[in-house]
């Protein structure tokens, strides 16, 4: 069996996981932890883009979020070891929020597709779904959030 590869990702101090890594919905983005840091590459050639900085300990998951078909921003979640959640904007490098309430590690994070869920909560929101995602810790709380609304987590689930 062949194998061709047309990019080489540099070596994460993150060695421990490969899970510490997502790709664009469009294909056009490839991100990844390093220490504290989050590297953004353009997935076609390899480029390094941004390096994200405002974890003040080792970033554990990354994610790009659901934007919507109309809207050509890259919105990425990071959840570190500091028991915060940064949402980017990937193409800018700009941090658009910091999240915070987690009682230990943020472990995972993930996009709801199509997903409601602040206005299922509390009936306001943009009740299009941009941005909802939740995230997990290791003390086992899940945090639903819309990264549009940013102040505080809409859902809170004890897994």
């Amino acid at each position: 069996m062949s194998f061709a590869c047309t990019v080489a990702v540099p070596p994460s101090p993150n060695w421990y996981s490969s899970q510490v890594s997502d790709v664009s919905s469009d294909g056009s983005l490839f991100a990844f932890a390093a220490h504290s840091y989050v590297v953004v590459l353009c997935a076609s050639t390899g480029s390094r883009l941004r390096q994200l900085a405002a974890h003040k300990s080792r970033v554990t998951c990354v994610c790009f979020l659901v934007t919507g078909r109309s809207q050509a921003r890259h919105l990425l979640a990071s959840g570190s070891a500091d028991k915060n959640v940064v949402v980017w904007d990937a193409a800018s490098g700009r941090p658009i929020a910091s999240l915070s309430g987690h009682r230990s590690e943020v472990v995972a994070i993930s996009p709801f597709p199509d997903s409601r869920i602040h206005h299922h909560r509390d009936g306001q929101g943009g009740g299009d779904g941009v941005g909802d995602f939740v995230s997990v810790d290791k003390s086992g709380w899940a945090f639903g959030w819309d990264a549009c609304r940013r102040a505080k987590p809409v859902a809170k689930l004890r897994l």
